[in-house]
């Protein structure tokens, strides 16, 4: 495990997540996770699992396709534009409202 480490290969068991802040583009990942608060737009970027978008935060998804599922709780605003999913559910409650 701590060979894994050294190497940046994540440990078995583990999903990759990525936090995202600002602008992510052009990149296949496995969980993006928008942190409470934050902003986060992601322009032509697949994504294998979740999208989860923490409270008060904001999101906007531009040529994105979507694997997983996306969350959306108490989000201030999700915004998608030319969003693919090719599986899992959506769904966004109080305060999140997908356009």
């Amino acid at each position: 495990m701590a060979i894994a480490m050294l190497l940046g290969i994540p440990a078995a068991g583990t999903a990759e997540e990525r936090k995202c802040r600002g602008t992510i583009r052009s990149k296949t990942l496995v969980n993006v996770k928008v942190p409470v608060g934050a902003g986060c737009t992601l322009k032509s970027v697949k994504v294998k699992g979740t999208v989860k978008v923490g409270r008060n935060a904001r999101l906007e998804a531009i040529r994105v396709r979507v694997v997983g599922k996306v969350q959306a709780e108490n989000a201030r605003q999700a915004s998608c534009g030319l969003v693919r999913r090719s599986g899992g559910a959506s769904r966004s409650s109080r305060g999140g409202r997908p356009e």
